[in-house]
């Protein structure tokens, strides 16, 4: 899990550029309701 974060982040700094912060929220919410169910 702390990988799959580390590289999630990884990511979300090489597109910061074109993905709004919203977006990465949005799809870490969603993220975190698929590992709960």
């Amino acid at each position: 899990m702390k990988d799959f974060l580390d590289k999630f982040f990884d990511l979300c700094r090489e597109y910061q550029q074109e993905i709004p912060p919203q977006k990465m929220a949005e799809i870490l919410r969603e993220y975190a309701d698929r590992l709960d169910e």
